[in-house]
């Protein structure tokens, strides 16, 4: 039993090195000036900037900057991650508990974004233009684009949202974020 206890010490210390460094690379990579592989709106051709009213570029590049951006990043530090679990998979040294663990956690990233990818597709199919969706351990965080939520609109974001994840709703939040913001 001790022996079992101290496989399972070594998982969880394994485990727990791991999340931080992907908090010091998540707090890195947070800086605005490191998305370099962004577009900005000096790289779009003029055909693109004459479909749109200058109103309308102001209120699509804020869309961009939110939204396009949080998903680029949640792919850039999630490829880190990835990155980081194949190479304790792939590295013998690593006793088998180190290399499972690693392995399960890296099901379960793509079960995750299997899960965010169906959540914002139905959301978005109810008429929302922009959402994203965020899995944390104990609770999901929804955002939407609109200027503001019906209580009936929450309720039926909730249920599909839970449901496609199979999660209880009252693990659920929803941010409502104004469009252009």
């Amino acid at each position: 039993m001790i022996v079992d206890l101290r496989k399972a010490g070594t998982i969880c210390a394994a485990v727990i090195i791991l999340m931080i460094s992907l908090n010091i690379i998540a707090g890195g990579c947070s800086d605005k000036s490191s998305h370099k592989n962004l577009i900005t709106k000096d790289e779009i051709s003029p055909s693109e900037t004459n479909a749109e009213t200058d109103d309308q570029q102001g209120k699509s590049q804020a869309k961009y900057d939110f939204f396009s951006e949080y998903r680029l990043e949640r792919e850039r530090i999630r490829g880190k991650e990835i990155e980081m679990l194949r190479e304790i998979i792939n590295n013998s040294t690593n006793e088998k508990e180190v290399r499972q663990a690693a392995l399960l956690r890296l099901v379960q990233i793509t079960e995750d974004m299997e899960k965010e990818m169906k959540a914002e597709n139905l959301v978005k199919s109810k008429g929302f233009e922009e959402c994203v969706v965020i899995i944390h351990p104990q609770s999901i965080t929804v955002v939407v684009e609109e200027n503001s939520l019906r209580l009936d609109k929450e309720e039926e974001i909730k249920e599909l949202v839970s449901r496609a994840i199979q999660c209880n709703e009252d693990n659920l939040s929803i941010i409502v974020r104004e469009p252009g913001i």
